[in-house]
Order: structure tokens, then C-alpha cells, then sequence
């Protein structure tokens, strides 16, 4: 017990009656806060103790700094102050049932689940957000104890970082906030609770804070306080209760499984050997076991140097006076690892980057593919800020009053009139320039200056901004960012892009207002490897700008190596006049389709074919779908992202007509590094997706039977046919003096009747030509002719047999391929058509693939593919399930040899589920029974054979 500092505060209330209301208050709050800070174990039970125990060790520790002559010399309201302190800093860590009602709905609650969502994932944040955002909140798919464990870490977490300004409160108003029933009356004057409020939130600030506290005041009576004085005895203090028994065995029972971070400060805690805290010096002896142990405890300990030494600096401003000496010197604070070896007797052995290199990575080859990459990061940085404040301005819900003509609803069409309208007053605007500075221009000739109207950049923002990688969901930005619709929301990630401009440039300047902080700010950042090193330079920008209420202007001066490369990227014979200089656009693969206008010069740029296109909203795929049906040259799927052109990772659509797509989300989850591509196959899915839904509403709103037969080819082609117009549709053969002579096209026209329609060829006598090897039919036999088709349309034909309901057949084999028939009755194969692929495929280590037929049924394991077609070299039977053969080459014999396992395999993944595996095995011999008999009159197989029947 902390007697020396309560016996000084009955000395001095003894001495002067004026301060026994501050006794009286003491004896109070000892008792009240004591029990208060019971509670603090409900949110907290995986923290070190931050009961009264706590609070009593506080003040302890502040008595073996001062000892007791030093603190004969402190007026009674200064150790009141001290008392009150010790106890209540704590106490915001006492959350009611209510409060944690009110932050669940709140926006800063939302935010900071968010930001723990995406930084940490951990299953606590993770089922939070679920909740908030309407779902299950045990859909997580983990123990829904441990769960609810795990939420209430989350949710210490949250109080965690605001109980010092929680505790300020509470100090001020106790009954109130938490229902403290500690007296307020006129007996202590209210600015001195609202002082000890202010020393509460001290401790969870940083040192330089503490100078905004009074250096002298008035306390109660004739009395002098020192608030900053008092202020850091309660942060020393509280630094310094490390002892080994903050942790409470049956609190850690309860809590059940620990955070790591708990982990750490157990094992920072339990390894102190050696504690000394006295007026002359503290030491401290610490032998952690785990690295994590070791690291917290160096970490606390350098907080504990860092502490003393910065009060020591400013000591003069901080001591009552000269009587009260100095504080302890740091001895001897050091901290061992056993079991577990360090680097340079410091450090956790770890993997580390060298800053220089990875820049250089980050800008190099390998991350981006062209520099023309970092111009559209530029770019897509200035529509992303444009969007958000196009959604504070005109979003649904952010505004009162606002009519539904100027309303951009959820549910609108981004390139509906009515938000181009609005999108049209914010436009972005670049300018091209030659340099007119004569210091840079020879080396940066061009100046480019982007100029937008959106949110702005406020001081909360650049750390973000300078952080590789960072996040809007790290940023306040993040709730904005939820509430807005899909198709409108900022791209995802910054850093990465506003590195690759030094790709370009040495240098970036910004000039820009906030929207919400209003703060006017110029930037110059310069290359990271370059000779400043990556220095940013802020500074306030003068009262008057450009700007009717925010936006952001950036310019970069480029490189002339760049320029020149540019200059160079041309096709064979453009604008070539060795004379004259070509005008270069290097904005001319950026500008694709923005929702944004752009003006470069002054004049409107774009794609004016994407422009005049239908474009329909699919707003359940966040994606716009734009269908060209009388374009007779071009056909599958170009895509973008948020306007600007994407690829698909190598990734091609089979589609009849030329399809536009544009994909909106978070970049981080949908494009790779470079952006130049989209990172993963559920993308394709959900373009696919988008696509037969725009087709099905083109479908319902069209009467023309062009347009008609091309939009059910479309979806016949993305597997979700609607009707049978596609039937209508034909191949048309080029002209004798075409690039593409034998192959065909699908075009709109039925009228040309140069080759038969879809329907005509089911029903005639055309055959698929499957070449051993490939991936799959590439050819359609016709009359005698193999027949080709650009961009796989092949398979589009191949989708109507099977809609159709036709099942495929082996009809002839040659030595280089198959051909395949269709038909309803037809057996997969016949024992010659079997005969002569079995001798097609004695290949050593092969193992061939076949079409099962109704005997052979049980057989039926897996469904083919095109590496399989590719691999074994099988032949592709529309609407046929598939088995293996049981036979192998080994050793230049054909063998069973591994038939057992071939029987457990497929048992393992047959297609009927009632299949027994006696029934596989009885099938597999029945097979080799037939192949034998097949082939008693076959020398090249008797030849080979190495197995028994």
C-alpha cells in the first residue's frame, strides 16, 4: 500500500483545513474506483492486472523515485491529484453494457472493424464486420465460444486505444459515463477534476503533449499544484510496474486462448530478475524464452529509457522546484533470450529487404510492363478522388434536399445520362507541356500537369499516401468507401503506383486542398534511389488556390529516355517523317472508357466507339456489359477495369461478337501488381456472368432477327442458351484472296447462304476432326474438307451438339487423329473403332482416356477436359462421361499392371455413387476380355503384349 503519499495527504489537510474536502473525496474514491476497477477484468481478462492492484503499485513506484523527503516537500492538493490519478487512468477500461450498445451502430466502431479487418483478418474483427454488414454472425465456420472469445478481444482492442481519453471523462463526470457515484460538488472547484482529466489522458499520449499542461496552478485552498509534474510520476510509474506477478493465473483461465501479443507481454513479465527502483537509479533484469518475449520487453524497456531522458530534457519545465532534485539515472536495463539464438545480440533473426533494391524492383521490370502503366496510375489516382467527392456531393443518403436528378442512387447505370451529367461538372484535366524551366529541360523536356476536382489531400492522408501498399481501408476513407456503390469506389491500394511514377519522373509536386480537413497542402516527393533519397517535402500551401471547394494538382516533369522510348513505340510506317517530330499521346491506352471526363489540352479524349455503345449495368456483378452486334471483323471480349484496359492473364473468351466489359471493385483483390491483367479465374466467372445477363436483357429488348440469332449464339457460347435462334446462324467463308482462306467466322447475316447455318450442319453428314495431341477439335470436316475457325468458334459449335442433346461418337481413326460424329443412338465407340486406338496409343508411360459406353458405364469417373485430350491423347465425345484404360506400356509390353490401383482410383472418384468396387473390378476385366478378343488377329499388339487374361 502506497502509505507514504496518503500519510502526506493527512499531513497536509491536518496542517491546512481549507484541504480536508480532498481527504474526504480520497477516502471516497479509494473505495469506489477500487471496486470499479474489478470490472475492468470483464473486457480485459487477457490482460496483465489493471485492478486497484495496479493502480496501489503506481503509486508505489512513484515513492521509491521521490522517497520520502521528497515527498514531505509536495502540497496536499499535488498528491491528491497523484492519488486520484493512480487510480482513475485506468478506468476507462470500464466499458457499460450501454456504451458497447451505442459504438456496435456507431461510424468510428465500423471503421476501426474495418481496419482491423483488413490489417490484421483476425476471426474476431472478421465475424464483426459480418455482422455489421448484415450476415450471420457465426457464419465465420469456427466454435462459436471461441468465437465469441475472439470478438471480445476485438472489442477490448477498441476501448483499448480510447481509454485514456475515456478515463478523462469519467474523471470529469463519473456518474454519467459509467455510473461512478464519486461526489461532485462545490466543495472541490470542477476545473480541478477537469485537470486530473487532463492528467489521466496523458498517459496514453505522446511526451511532447504533456507541455500543454499548466506548469503551476492554483489548487484548492492556499495550495500550489504542478500538473505536468504530476503527469509524468504517473507515466514513470505506470512504465515501471513490470514486475513478474501482473498476471493473474485464473484471469488467463477464463480468458481461454490468448492473443500472441498476450503471450509476449507473460513472458516479458515473468522473465524480470532484478528490479531496482530507487531516487539514485533504476535497473531492470529481464530473461525472456520466447523471441516475442524478448521483443516486448526491449520494446517497453527503450520506452522506459525514452521517458526518463526526455523528461530529464525538460526537467526545468516539468519539477516544482529545485528541492525536488532529479530523477533516477537508467543503470544497468538490459534483457536476455534463452533457448534461442539473436543476430548482433539485438535483434530477432528475421528476413529484411534493402530499401534501395526493392524500389528499384518496384519500379523496374517484372512489376510493370510499360511506363505508360505509371501515367495510368496517375490517372486512375485523380478518378478515384474525383468519385469520392461526386458521392458526397450527389450520393444517395449524404446530402438533404437533394432532387432525384441530381441523386446518384446505388442501384444507377454508370454510364446511364444522368450520371454522366454529373460526373461532366467534375472532369479531369491534363496538360501537356514542353518544360519551361531551362534548368530541367534538357534532361525532363515534357511537363505533365493532371488537375482534378475531387477530395483533396489532407494531412491524414499522407501517411497513408508514402506507405507502399497502404490502403483506403487503413484510412478514414473507409466508411465513405462502404457506403458508396461498387462501380464508384476508389481502386484500393496507394504507394505502389506513386513509386512506379519515378519511373518517368525524379520528382512529383502536388498542390492540393481537403475537402474535409480543408487543409492546404503542397508536396514534393522525390525518386526513392535517387539523390534525395525519397525525401517528401510538406508544407502549407498560401490561403488562395484554384479550387471552388477541393482537388488536387499534380505535376511531373519526364524523363528524356522515356520520352524517346516513347517516341520509338509506333506501327511500321506511322507519321513517319524524319522532319517533322510525331505528337506523341502517351495517353492514349489510359483514356479508354473513364467514367470521369477527361481533357487533355483542353479537348474531350476517349474511345469514341466505346462511347456511342449501350452499355448495361449488371449491378449484382458490379459490371457494365456493352454489346457490338454490327461488328462483322472482331469478335471475344475486351475488358477493363474501372475504364482502363485489362487483360486476363492469358485467358481468352470464345464469344461470336465483340463483347466490352468493365469490372468494378478493389483493385487489391482483383488485378495483379501491374495492373495489366486480372489476378484470378473468378473473375472470368463473374464477366462471364455479366455477360449472359446483359445478353439476356439485350435478348428481351430487341425485335431483329440478326441481332436476335447473335445474342443466342452469345449465350449458347457462355453455356446459358435461352432459346434455339443460334440454330440461324452460319459460317461465312472469306474470299479466295483472305489471310484466313479455310477459315470461317461467325457472322449476323443469314441471308448469305455460302456456307450452311449451325442447324444445317447438326443434321448433316459434318464430322469434328480431333488431331492426337491437341487440346481439342480444331477442325470441322465437311464434304471432305477441314475446316478451321478463327478464335475458336469451333467450340462454340460444339456447345450447340451438346444443347442440342447430341452425344458424341468415335467414327474413324487415322494415324494422326479422330473423327467424331453425333447422333442419339450411337454407342461412344465400336470394338474396331477401339481396336484402332489402342494401336494408335501404344506409347510408353500413356495411359489412354476413353468415352465410356452403356457396358462400361460403372466405369465413368470424370468428366474430360482439354489437358486431358492434350495429355493422353483422347478423343473428345460431346455429352460422354469418361473411364482409363487399364492398359499401359512399360518396358516396350503392354501391361495391367497397375489395375488394382486403377480400380481404387476410380471407385475413389466414380460418378455414380451407388457403384460398388467389385462392380469396377468386374467391368475392368470384362474390358481386357473384349481388347483380347478385339485383338487375336492383331501381330502388332500379340507383339507387345505383357499381360494375362
Amino acid at each position: 500500500m502506497s502509505t507514504q503519499l496518503i500519510e502526506r495527504l493527512k499531513q497536509a489537510c491536518e496542517a491546512d483545513p481549507s484541504l480536508q474536502p480532498l481527504t474526504a473525496q480520497w477516502a471516497f474514491d479509494q473505495q469506489l474506483i477500487g471496486k470499479a476497477l474489478q470490472n475492468v477484468a470483464v473486457q480485459f481478462p487477457h490482460y496483465s492486472r489493471h485492478d486497484e492492484s495496479h493502480s496501489v503499485q503506481i503509486l508505489t513506484n512513484i515513492e521509491r523515485v521521490l522517497g520520502s523527503e521528497r515527498i514531505e516537500q509536495l502540497s496536499g492538493t499535488d498528491v491528491w491529484l497523484m492519488l486520484e490519478a493512480a487510480y482513475l487512468h485506468d478506468v476507462g477500461m470500464v466499458v457499460s453494457q450501454q456504451q458497447k450498445q451505442q459504438d456496435w451502430s456507431s461510424e468510428e466502431f465500423r471503421n476501426f472493424v474495418q481496419q482491423e479487418s483488413a490489417r490484421n483478418g483476425d476471426a474476431g474483427s472478421d465475424a464483426i464486420l459480418a455482422a455489421l454488414q448484415g450476415g450471420n454472425l457465426f457464419q465465420i465456420g469456427t466454435n462459436p465460444a471461441l468465437l465469441i472469445t475472439k470478438i471480445g478481444y476485438t472489442l477490448a482492442e477498441f476501448y483499448r486505444r480510447k481509454h485514456p481519453k475515456r478515463a478523462s471523462e469519467i474523471a470529469r463526470t463519473p456518474k454519467d459515463t459509467i455510473g461512478l457515484d464519486s461526489p461532485r460538488n462545490e466543495l472541490i472547484p470542477s476545473r480541478l477534476f477537469a485537470l486530473l482529466g487532463d492528467i489521466c489522458a496523458m498517459h496514453g499520449r505522446d511526451q511532447a503533449s504533456v507541455l500543454e499542461l499548466p506548469h503551476v496552478a492554483a489548487g484548492l485552498g492556499r495550495d500550489t499544484i504542478h500538473p505536468r509534474y504530476i503527469a509524468c510520476m504517473l507515466r514513470l510509474g505506470d512504465l515501471l510496474d513490470l514486475d513478474d506477478n501482473r498476471f493473474c493465473p485464473i484471469m488467463l483461465s477464463v480468458a481461454g486462448e490468448l492473443p500472441p501479443k498476450t503471450h509476449a507481454h507473460i513472458d516479458k513479465h515473468r522473465g524480470v530478475r532484478h528490479l531496482r527502483i530507487d531516487p539514485r537509479r533504476i535497473e531492470v533484469h529481464s530473461v525472456c524464452t520466447t523471441y516475442e518475449g524478448y521483443i516486448e520487453s526491449e520494446n517497453w524497456f527503450e520506452y522506459l529509457r525514452s521517458e526518463v531522458a526526455w523528461q530529464m530534457a525538460h526537467w526545468a519545465d516539468i519539477v516544482p522546484n529545485e528541492r525536488l532534485g532529479l530523477l533516477p539515472t537508467i543503470g544497468r536495463v538490459i534483457t536476455e533470450l534463452t533457448g534461442y539464438e539473436l543476430i548482433d545480440n539485438r535483434s530477432r533473426p528475421n528476413f529484411d529487404f534493402s530499401r534501395d533494391r526493392v524500389f528499384e524492383l518496384l519500379q523496374g521490370a517484372g512489376v510493370y510492363e510499360s511506363e505508360r502503366d505509371a501515367l495510368r496510375e496517375l490517372v486512375q489516382n485523380a478518378v478515384d478522388a474525383t468519385l469520392i467527392l461526386a458521392w458526397l456531393k450527389y450520393g444517395e443518403g449524404e446530402r438533404d434536399g437533394l432532387a432525384p436528378e441530381e441523386t446518384i442512387y446505388r442501384y444507377d447505370n454508370p454510364y446511364g445520362t444522368k450520371v454522366q451529367t454529373l460526373l461532366g461538372r467534375l472532369p479531369i484535366r491534363i496538360d501537356v507541356l514542353q518544360n519551361d524551366d531551362a534548368a530541367t529541360a534538357k534532361t525532363h523536356p515534357v511537363t505533365v500537369r493532371i488537375t482534378d476536382s475531387g477530395i483533396g489531400i489532407g494531412r491524414e492522408d499522407l501517411a497513408t499516401m508514402t506507405r507502399v501498399g497502404a490502403s483506403y481501408r487503413e484510412t478514414w476513407k473507409r466508411g465513405v468507401y462502404e457506403r458508396m456503390p461498387t462501380w464508384m469506389r476508389p481502386s484500393g491500394a496507394f504507394g505502389i503506383g506513386l513509386q512506379s511514377l519515378f519511373l518517368v519522373t525524379d520528382e512529383i509536386s502536388f498542390q492540393s486542398r481537403s475537402l474535409i480537413s480543408r487543409d492546404s497542402l503542397q508536396l514534393r516527393m522525390t525518386n526513392p534511389v535517387g539523390d534525395e533519397r525519397g525525401s517528401i517535402y510538406i508544407k502549407k500551401a498560401p490561403g488562395t488556390h484554384t479550387y471552388s471547394e477541393s482537388g488536387t494538382r499534380v505535376q511531373l516533369n519526364l524523363k528524356k529516355n522515356f520520352i524517346d522510348s516513347f517516341q520509338a513505340r509506333r506501327s511500321p510506317f506511322e507519321h513517319f517523317d524524319p522532319i517533322i517530330p510525331r505528337e506523341v499521346d502517351y495517353f492514349s491506352e489510359v483514356l479508354s472508357h473513364l467514367p470521369v471526363p477527361v481533357l487533355i489540352n483542353g479537348e474531350i479524349r476517349g474511345d469514341s466507339k466505346l462511347t456511342s455503345l449501350q452499355w448495361h449495368y449488371i449491378d449484382e456483378h458490379s459490371a457494365a456489359v456493352a454489346l457490338d452486334l454490327d461488328e462483322d471483323s472482331r469478335s471475344g471480349a475486351r475488358l477493363f477495369f474501372k475504364g482502363q484496359e485489362v487483360g486476363l492473364f492469358g485467358e481468352r473468351l470464345e464469344l461470336p461478337c465483340r463483347v466490352y466489359v468493365d469490372v468494378f471493385g478493389d483493385a487489391e483483390e482483383l488485378l495483379a501488381v501491374n495492373r495489366r491483367s486480372f489476378r484470378n479465374t473468378k473473375v472470368l466467372e463473374r464477366v462471364q456472368t455479366a455477360i449472359a445477363a446483359a445478353a439476356a436483357q439485350a435478348l428481351g429488348q430487341t425485335s431483329r432477327d440478326d441481332h436476335r440469332t447473335l445474342l443466342s449464339t452469345l449465350l449458347l457460347a457462355l453455356e446459358k442458351p435461352t432459346t434455339d435462334e443460334y440454330l440461324e446462324v452460319r459460317w461465312l467463308e472469306p474470299s479466295d484472296t483472305s489471310n484466313y482462306a479455310r477459315r470461317y467466322r461467325y457472322v449476323k447475316n443469314a441471308d448469305d447462304a455460302t456456307f450452311p447455318t449451325i442447324g444445317e450442319l447438326l443434321k448433316g453428314d459434318a464430322k469434328l476432326y480431333h488431331a492426337f495431341g491437341d487440346y481439342a477439335p480444331q477442325y470441322l470436316q465437311v464434304k471432305g474438307r477441314h475446316i478451321s475457325s478463327v478464335d475458336n468458334s469451333l467450340s462454340i459449335f460444339i456447345k450447340a451438339i451438346i444443347h442440342q442433346g447430341y452425344r458424341g461418337y468415335i467414327d474413324t481413326v487415322t494415324r494422326k487423329g479422330v473423327t467424331i460424329g453425333w447422333d442419339n443412338t450411337s454407342e461412344a465407340w465400336d470394338t474396331d473403332a477401339l481396336r484402332k486406338l489402342l494401336l494408335e496409343s501404344i506409347i510408353p508411360g500413356l495411359r489412354l482416356a476413353l468415352p465410356v459406353t452403356k457396358a462400361f458405364a460403372p466405369l465413368a469417373s470424370f468428366k474430360w477436359t482439354p489437358w486431358v485430350g492434350e495429355l493422353s491423347r483422347s478423343p473428345f465425345c460431346p455429352n460422354r462421361k469418361y473411364m482409363y484404360s487399364p492398359f499401359i506400356v512399360e518396358h516396350g509390353k503392354v501391361t495391367t499392371s497397375k489395375l488394382d490401383e486403377l480400380v481404387v482410383w476410380t471407385f475413389v472418384h466414380r460418378e455414380n455413387p451407388v457403384v460398388t468396387i467389385e462392380e469396377i473390378r468386374r467391368c475392368y476385366h470384362d474390358f481386357i476380355l473384349l481388347v483380347d478378343q478385339a485383338m487375336r488377329d492383331e501381330p502388332s499388339w500379340a507383339n507387345v503384349i505383357g499381360y494375362n487374361v
